[in-house]
């Protein structure tokens, strides 16, 4: 694809507190707590904090970037032989071609 200048990145956030789903994340759980263990930062992250990297890859800054896995609270490990991301989760939600 980059041969055609197209570019194709992933923003993985792993668990987000959005309007949707602040009341799940409010009301707790068995399974909320078993996620949040298994997250890095030990909450959700917010939509907020996606600006960053939503910019970068949406800017000229990131031109020469292509075929990569932006994790956020959640592990993202690289299979180095093959080249290929590879989630934990399969939570990569957001996939940005430009």
């Amino acid at each position: 694809m980059g041969a055609r200048n197209i570019r194709v990145n992933a923003i993985c956030p792993g668990y987000m507190q959005t309007e949707m789903t602040k009341k799940f994340f409010a009301d707790g759980g068995e399974w909320v707590d078993r996620w949040m263990a298994m997250s890095p930062m030990k909450r959700p992250g917010t939509p907020d904090e996606l600006q960053g990297v939503v910019l970068y890859l949406a800017s000229d800054a990131s031109t020469f970037t292509t075929g990569g896995g932006y994790p956020g609270g959640r592990r993202l490990y690289l299979l180095v032989s093959t080249g290929i991301f590879v989630h934990t989760a399969a939570l990569c939600r957001t996939m940005m071609i430009y």
